[in-house]
């Protein structure tokens, strides 16, 4: 009878060491393997003191690993410690509108590098390379106040000079914006949603020309704003007319003249 039980024992012990090993060998990382394995004592169990030295060296392994990449003690250290380029500072300024995207996307990025083992160095490289390449890229705007004007000013040269080549050097151009704006202002009066419409078009050097093209069509003729001498404006003509000294033709033809720069017939 004892004999019986002992048996049936050894069986039950040698069934349940199969069952241990058949779990373990479900799992599809060797080192896995290896490491349960080494927590098995002669019977095919899980031996406690095996359990505790395993967890130890995982522990310490993990420490180890987190020394090497230079891993923060919480997550909110890589936001405390990152220190962006100065063109970037405002981004992180908390009353930035502008930058909340950016802080909202590397909050996610600081969880997802602290739950990966992912240390600050590389935390801090790759937020480097999202801000650079964003702004090459014009994506975010971190100009200064001073660049945009400068930006500002040399758009509007530069359109000034695509007008200047389509309408001829001789042509007044604050003539001619004068009457866009006066023929947007016409033609917008009862309707703000026009006028959203053709100040968009007049963004552009380009939209400028297809509004005073559009304002000749309507009106059956351009208005004359060409000048009557380079390098001579309106204000110098009138005070030449006023001049005591202007003789009476000089009076008639200065007269013509700022009839044809008005429009005038």
């Amino acid at each position: 009878m004892e004999e019986n039980q002992e048996k049936q024992g050894l069986e039950n012990q040698e069934n349940h060491g199969s069952d241990m090993t058949a779990f373990i060998d479900s799992f599809d990382d060797e080192s896995v393997k290896k490491a349960f394995k080494e927590t098995l004592n002669d019977k095919g169990e899980f031996d406690r003191e095996k359990i505790k030295n395993l967890a130890g060296r995982m522990i310490s392994d993990r420490r180890t690993l987190s020394k090497i990449n230079n891993m923060p003690d919480s997550v909110a250290k890589f936001k405390e410690e990152y220190k962006p380029e100065e063109r970037f500072a405002n981004l992180f300024n908390e009353e930035n509108q502008a930058g909340e995207k950016i802080r909202k996307m590397f909050d996610d990025f600081d969880n997802l590098c602290y739950n990966n083992t992912i240390g600050q160095t590389k935390n801090r490289l790759v937020k480097d390379f999202i801000l650079k390449t964003l702004a090459d890229n014009n994506i975010i705007d971190v100009a200064t106040p001073e660049e945009r004007a400068a930006k500002e000013e040399q758009k509007a040269q530069d359109q000034r000079a695509i007008l200047e080549s389509a309408l001829g050097k001789n042509t007044d151009l604050d003539k001619v914006e004068a009457v866009i704006n006066d023929f947007i202002s016409d033609e917008s009066m009862d309707d703000p949603d026009v006028k959203v419409v053709l100040d968009a078009i007049k963004s552009s050097a380009k939209g400028k020309l297809i509004l005073y093209s559009l304002r000749n069509r309507i009106y059956g003729k351009p208005v004359p704003v060409m000048k009557t001498e380079i390098g001579t404006s309106q204000k110098a003509l009138e005070r030449e007319y006023n001049d005591p000294n202007t003789s009476r033709e000089r009076r008639a033809e200065i007269a013509e003249k700022l009839n044809e720069m008005e429009g005038i017939e």
